[in-house]
Protein backbone atom coordinates (compact mmCIF):
# COMPACT_ATOMS: atom_id res chain seq x y z
CA UNK A 1 0.00 0.00 0.00
CA UNK A 2 1.50 3.36 -1.00
CA UNK A 3 1.49 6.37 1.60
CA UNK A 4 -1.00 7.93 -0.49
CA UNK A 5 -3.32 4.92 -0.27
CA UNK A 6 -2.65 4.24 3.30
CA UNK A 7 -3.44 8.25 3.87
CA UNK A 8 -6.75 7.83 1.88
CA UNK A 9 -7.93 4.55 4.00
CA UNK A 10 -6.98 6.25 7.89
CA UNK A 11 -8.89 9.49 6.30
CA UNK A 12 -12.06 7.66 5.15
CA UNK A 13 -11.99 4.86 8.45
CA UNK A 14 -11.83 8.56 10.30
CA UNK A 15 -14.76 10.07 9.11
CA UNK A 16 -16.45 6.96 9.34
CA UNK A 17 -16.07 6.84 12.59
CA UNK A 18 -17.05 10.21 14.06
CA UNK A 19 -20.27 9.94 11.68
CA UNK A 20 -21.00 6.78 13.58
CA UNK A 21 -20.34 8.60 16.65
CA UNK A 22 -23.00 11.27 15.63
CA UNK A 23 -25.19 8.57 14.17
CA UNK A 24 -24.89 10.19 10.48
CA UNK A 25 -25.72 7.82 7.42
CA UNK A 26 -23.54 8.05 4.16
CA UNK A 27 -27.33 9.33 3.23
CA UNK A 28 -26.39 12.32 5.61
CA UNK A 29 -23.00 13.02 4.78
CA UNK A 30 -24.12 12.74 0.79
CA UNK A 31 -26.47 15.50 1.28
CA UNK A 32 -23.70 17.90 2.66
CA UNK A 33 -21.16 17.07 -0.50
CA UNK A 34 -24.04 17.03 -3.19
CA UNK A 35 -22.99 13.78 -4.14
CA UNK A 36 -25.32 10.09 -4.51
CA UNK A 37 -24.77 7.68 -1.60
CA UNK A 38 -22.80 5.63 -4.29
CA UNK A 39 -20.11 8.54 -4.21
CA UNK A 40 -19.79 9.17 -0.57
CA UNK A 41 -19.77 5.39 0.28
CA UNK A 42 -16.69 4.65 -2.51
CA UNK A 43 -15.26 7.38 -0.32
CA UNK A 44 -15.99 5.78 2.91
CA UNK A 45 -14.22 2.59 1.62
CA UNK A 46 -11.59 4.27 0.28
CA UNK A 47 -11.70 4.24 -3.05
CA UNK A 48 -11.81 7.77 -3.69
CA UNK A 49 -9.94 10.34 -2.06
CA UNK A 50 -12.07 13.04 -0.25
CA UNK A 51 -11.26 16.61 -1.20
CA UNK A 52 -10.19 19.30 1.05
CA UNK A 53 -13.84 21.06 0.37
CA UNK A 54 -15.15 17.82 0.99
CA UNK A 55 -13.55 17.46 4.26
CA UNK A 56 -14.14 20.40 5.43
CA UNK A 57 -17.84 20.52 4.99
CA UNK A 58 -17.72 17.12 6.57
CA UNK A 59 -16.14 18.35 9.34
CA UNK A 60 -17.85 21.71 9.70
CA UNK A 61 -21.47 19.15 9.80
CA UNK A 62 -19.65 16.62 12.48
CA UNK A 63 -18.94 19.80 14.48
CA UNK A 64 -14.88 18.26 14.62
CA UNK A 65 -11.54 19.91 13.03
CA UNK A 66 -10.49 19.06 9.50
CA UNK A 67 -7.25 17.84 11.60
CA UNK A 68 -9.14 15.17 13.70
CA UNK A 69 -10.47 13.76 10.21
CA UNK A 70 -6.76 13.75 8.62
CA UNK A 71 -5.66 11.51 11.50
CA UNK A 72 -3.73 15.01 12.88
CA UNK A 73 -5.37 15.66 15.88
CA UNK A 74 -6.53 12.73 18.34
CA UNK A 75 -9.80 11.53 19.62
CA UNK A 76 -8.96 12.63 23.03
CA UNK A 77 -7.14 16.01 22.37
CA UNK A 78 -10.14 17.32 20.56
CA UNK A 79 -12.95 16.89 23.61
Amino acid sequence: MTHSQQRTSVVAANVRAEAARRNQRQVDLAAVLGVTQPAISRRLAGEIEFSVAELQAIATHLGVSTALLLGEESVAAAS
